[in-house]
């Protein structure tokens, strides 16, 4: 699998490199590849949607142009978990955390750690994310 993934990835950069953007969107969309590539290809993908829009518009694309481009062709399924991420954290981690600071607000070093591994954040993040919520949950107690 890993063999035909890199193969694939190599025929779309090398299609990208040809300004054949069309092709790099058909290989990156008809073939489902591994998470671990996912985030290389979604650049990929990215680059290539606003190379053919700038081509075909024959202009630079402005920051509105490319944010407009994103919403209009999303990721496929081939190379996307399907779950947006919001404030740089996915849905499931987000609730993975707010279900455990209902249960404990203040988790210990090796709480962090197993949460930080299971919701493939950092040790960093997830200590900043519940000295967030428990500022959060204070002022909000506090305008009540």
């Amino acid at each position: 699998m890993f063999v035909l993934d890199n193969t694939l990835i190599l025929q779309a950069e090398e299609a990208y490199n040809r300004r054949n953007h069309e092709n790099v969107l058909e290989i990156l969309s008809s073939h489902f590849f591994h998470k671990s590539h996912h985030e290389q290809l979604q650049h990929l993908w990215l680059a290539a949607v606003y190379a053919r829009e700038s081509e075909t518009k024959k202009k630079n694309l402005t920051a509105v142009d490319r944010y407009r481009l994103r919403k209009r062709n999303p990721f496929p399924a081939s190379i996307w978990e399907g779950e947006k991420t919001i404030y740089c954290l996915k849905k499931s981690a987000r609730d993975s955390l707010t279900s455990f600071f209902e249960k404990n607000p203040y988790p210990t070093p090796a709480e962090k750690r197993r949460l930080a591994t299971s919701c493939e954040l950092s040790y960093v993040q997830i200590s900043n994310w519940f000295k967030n919520k428990r500022m959060r949950e204070k002022e909000s107690n506090r305008l009540k």
